[in-house]
């Protein structure tokens, strides 16, 4: 992998917004409180998968909006710091707000104030020059206010030859049905976490991920692509050749916050390099894995950071799910060492080595 920029580009449809992040041993009960052991102000929501992508060589698109407050001075100027061309000019109000408490488990909590973001008409969305390259990613941030929720879906649909990505997030349930169905009808790759993707199937815990997987692209278009995200143990993918798990690197977390965003961004930066789905899924498990050992929300790693724990745990190609319907695993990340791997394989990580120097 080379940090050299593609002629396509990740073109961010999601929610920018300032993270008021706090450390907690635990969350206060109602009525009581508690001192947080450390806090930070900074660019957060969509901001994280924009660096990510960024770090791991993408140029990047915000189309959306900040404010013209000092919240929305603090999502310029992160945007404007990694080269993000943000076409849509400020609002007059001030961009909106996240509260992030992570206590001692590394788990999070939010409450999340709307601002600027919020407010995006479809004639600036179509204002923004698109190339045959790009790579247009959605949230389901932006699906759930009155304006975008029209907005977005036709935005998508006068864009018939732009490959979208859809990261539904929490709030994807709550979308109206109509609106649902369409950014569906365009999304050629859907990438969620575990209990995102129950959700939206109806399937209990008891369902094992890779039928979750394969549930979840029955409401996508035949071929389309699928994966599930299952924290530290992987993800899984669904395609036209099957359902199968690519392995993940299971560290010790010490702040979950952005993990998510990581994978996110680092996916598409694979994807627009032209990666296979699983090499691109395989990458994006590393830069995650990488993200939680550090505390706060744009915690990514750079290439060479990623390119260095792929080329340390050794190429291993995803598994695909047994045609008699039962779950395999994702495999360990160590389970295969330099040693083990085909000439081919070695030959590829020497190359990785090489650029993480």
């Amino acid at each position: 992998m080379t940090s050299t920029k593609q002629p396509g580009r990740l073109v961010y449809a999601g929610s920018v917004i300032v993270d008021i992040g706090v450390a907690v041993p635990a969350v206060p009960r109602t009525g009581t409180e508690v001192l947080a052991t450390h806090a930070e102000i900074t660019a957060g929501g969509g901001a994280n998968t924009l660096i990510a992508a960024a770090r791991d060589g993408a140029a990047t698109v915000y189309a959306g909006r900040y404010g013209s407050g000092p919240f929305g001075t603090i999502v310029a100027d992160t945007l404007h710091s990694i080269d993000c061309a943000t076409p849509i000019p400020a609002a007059e109000r001030d961009s909106g707000y996240c509260i992030v408490m992570v206590d001692d488990t590394a788990e999070r909590t939010f409450i999340t104030v709307d601002g600027a973001e919020a407010d995006v008409s479809l004639r600036e969305l179509a204002a923004i020059p698109m190339r045959d390259q790009d790579l247009v990613a959605v949230t389901g941030y932006v699906l759930t206010p009155a304006t975008s929720a029209e907005t977005v879906p036709a935005w998508l649909e006068s864009l018939p030859s732009a490959r979208v990505l859809l990261d539904p997030a929490p709030v994807f349930a709550t979308v109206r049905a109509e609106v649902r169905r369409r950014v569906l009808a365009r999304t050629d790759v859907l990438t969620a976490n575990a209990a995102e993707a129950r959700e939206l199937t109806e399937a209990g815990d008891d369902v094992p991920l890779a039928e979750v997987a394969t549930r979840l692209r029955k409401l996508l278009r035949p071929d389309a692509v699928v994966l599930v995200r299952d924290g530290g143990s992987g993800c899984w993918i669904a395609d036209s050749t099957g359902t199968r798990a690519v392995a993940g690197f299971p560290q010790h977390a010490v702040d979950t916050t952005g993990a998510g965003d990581t994978h996110l961004g680092v996916l598409c930066a694979a994807l627009l390099r032209g990666d296979s789905i699983d090499a691109s899924a395989r990458r994006a498990n590393a830069a995650a894995a990488i993200s939680v050992t550090r505390r706060g929300p744009a915690t990514s790693p750079d290439a060479q950071e990623t390119d260095a724990l792929l080329a340390a745990h050794g190429v291993d190609l995803p598994r695909v799910s047994p045609s008699d319907g039962s779950q395999a695993e994702p495999s360990s990340a160590d389970d295969r060492s330099p040693q083990s791997m085909d000439p081919a394989n070695r030959a590829a990580a020497a190359t990785r080595t090489e650029h993480a120097g």
